[in-house]
């Protein structure tokens, strides 16, 4: 658990740098970062509830996990790029850059968890 809030450390200080270089862009890196720091968090935070879990339930609680967030996901451009005028290509450099750090710093977490 720690070392994801470590990572969303790491990540607002990248946010901090990226819009104190661009400041124009700086809406669209913390929309980039928002999804996938909330989403990443309330699944780490689902996780460490469980004290034990054998890998079945894991596995289970995984793909429930997965198909949520593949709704979450989409949903979250769509109003995005339905309701908010924006510079596109930061916010989707930003997302994807913030996505598949955090995604990976989860899946450290639950790995570790599972042991």
């Amino acid at each position: 658990m720690k070392i994801y809030f470590y990572a969303m450390m790491i990540c607002l200080g990248l946010y901090g740098f990226i819009a104190g270089v661009k400041p124009e862009w700086s809406q669209e890196i913390l929309l980039g970062l928002l999804a996938p720091a909330v989403v990443g968090l309330l699944t780490v935070l689902m996780f460490s509830r469980f004290k034990t879990m054998t890998v079945q339930q894991m596995a289970q609680w995984l793909m429930i996990s997965f198909g949520i967030k593949m709704i979450i996901y989409p949903l979250y451009f769509i109003i995005l790029f339905k309701f908010y005028s924006f510079a596109p290509y930061p916010f989707v450099f930003s997302f994807a850059g913030y996505f598949i750090g955090l995604h990976i710093v989860e899946a450290v977490v639950l790995k570790s968890k599972s042991k």
